[in-house]
């Protein structure tokens, strides 16, 4: 059995916080209205030009009749689990939302089932007392990088990725795991990369460790 430990600080997609938090109540399921009261939670942001651009961004969105009105309604309440734990504009409302916009794309990786178990294992940390914030965006940072570059690991050195074409995605423990079959797992860092072929193995999305079966390493070039 390989394991391979993976943890690192996974890059930040939103790091400059907010001092208050305009929303003291729970946001409106009407879409409109929701628009609206985030608008006044990221008029307290320091990059106005940042803010108003993804509200705009965010307005078209919940306008948009192609999106599915149960999505924008989970949205909405997924935001009212982040509000209990006193969650800022940025980075976790922006975080948030525009990881579930990405997501919403007919093209987007994650999709089905995994998704169904991806954001089950995202309202489970967001429910969870002993959960925090930075720990919830980890998740969600985490989240894109697999989705932008296919990394089920990434740090300031190296960087994880499988060429499997298809992961499922499953809950264990409010921790989300990925089974990769059968494939070639490849480390980038900064010099070099590693291959390590027909290689079967499970990721703990969380901790970025890689538990595998097997696997081929050769050193040719």
């Amino acid at each position: 059995m390989l394991v391979v430990a993976m943890v690192a600080t996974m890059v930040v997609v939103a790091t400059r916080t907010t001092r208050v938090v305009a929303q003291t109540g729970d946001f409106s399921s009407d879409t409109h209205e929701f628009v609206s009261q985030m608008d006044e939670v990221f008029k307290m942001s320091q990059d106005k030009k940042k803010a108003k651009a993804f509200m705009k961004d965010l307005n078209n969105f919940m306008v948009d009749p192609r999106h599915d009105e149960q999505l924008k309604r989970q949205m909405i309440a997924d935001c009212n689990m982040l509000r209990k734990k006193k969650a800022r504009a940025y980075p976790d409302y922006f975080n948030l939302l525009s990881v579930l916009m990405v997501m919403s794309n007919d093209d987007c990786d994650i999709k089905g089932t995994n998704y169904l178990v991806w954001h089950e294992v995202l309202g489970e940390k967001m429910r969870a007392k002993g959960v925090s914030l930075q720990k919830i965006n980890n998740y969600i940072n985490a989240t894109f990088e697999y989705l932008d570059n296919g990394y089920i690991a990434k740090s300031n050195g190296a960087a994880w990725r499988t060429d499997a074409s298809q992961v499922e995605f499953r809950n264990e423990g409010n921790k989300l795991y990925i089974d990769v079959p059968t494939s070639r797992l490849i480390c980038y860092t900064q010099s070099d990369s590693i291959e390590i072929f027909e290689t079967s193995g499970v990721v703990d999305f969380d901790e970025k460790r890689w538990t595998g079966n097997s696997g081929v390493v050769t050193w040719e070039r």
